[in-house]
């Protein structure tokens, strides 16, 4: 099979009708690939261009880059940055699938460039986006707590998925705001 580059208008075109993807990416030179969903929001990939707005908003303030608290995982790879109640729960369902979860959070928690509170934003939203709003938002919203992020921000980060769901952010901040009150 014969790649050939796509000129802007046909990448363009191809994102605006589609919503899912694979991600190919390399830990420890190890490739893996990593499905995605994205949107693309009036021409523009939405997320890539909030990202680079934070960029620009740090370097006007003066800000630094991604900070906090990041994931701690054994560089033997026995190490998982999920919670341990979590894990628990899902190896006794199933521990084949506990351990497929547990390597590819490992594959994902090195990212340097991202803190554990920044990447618990981002997995809110995916969250709201497809509607899992139990165990999984459950585990990130603690996950943003438990780093520093205030009940506003997390507020913040869900409201932010309106334009891609109005009902599904307002279920959401249902759901959230039962999960802060208890």
């Amino acid at each position: 099979m014969q790649m050939t580059e796509m000129t802007t208008e046909e990448c363009s075109a191809l994102l605006a009708h589609t919503s899912v993807g694979r991600l190919g990416c390399s830990f420890e030179n190890q490739p893996y690939v990593v499905p995605i969903n994205f949107a693309y929001d009036s021409g523009y990939p939405a997320a890539l261009t909030a990202l680079e707005r934070l960029t620009e908003i740090e370097r006007e303030h003066g800000l630094p880059g991604p900070t906090g608290q990041s994931h701690k995982v054994d560089a033997d790879g026995t190490g998982s940055p999920m919670p341990e109640a979590v894990r628990a729960e899902v190896h006794a369902l199933d521990p084949g699938f506990a351990d497929y979860m547990d390597l590819q959070s490992r594959m994902r928690a090195d990212m340097s460039r991202i803190s554990v509170r920044e990447r618990a934003f981002a997995t809110m939203t995916v969250d709201v986006l497809y509607q899992t709003l139990h165990e999984s938002f459950r585990t990130h919203v603690g996950r943003a707590l438990g780093a520093g992020a205030t009940h506003a921000e997390v507020r913040a980060a869900v409201r932010a998925t309106a334009p891609f769901g109005m009902t599904r952010t307002w279920r959401a901040l249902k759901v959230l705001e039962e999960l802060l009150a208890g």
